[in-house]
């Protein structure tokens, strides 16, 4: 089965999980894999540069 996102919505949910893991635990760990060429790194650095929660 292959779960397909559109941008938005893969960046609100993942924002969703976010603010509500912090709102228990002080900081977090988040981890990204995929295939080569899928856009680990450009999502990686999104949110280092926004800020993303």
């Amino acid at each position: 089965m292959k779960i397909v996102y559109d941008k938005a919505e893969l960046l609100s949910d993942l924002n969703q999980i976010c603010l509500q893991t912090l709102k228990e635990k002080p900081r977090m760990i988040v981890s990204i894999a995929g295939p080569c060429g899928s856009g680990k790194s450009t999502l990686g650095k999104f949110i280092r540069k926004k800020r993303f929660w």
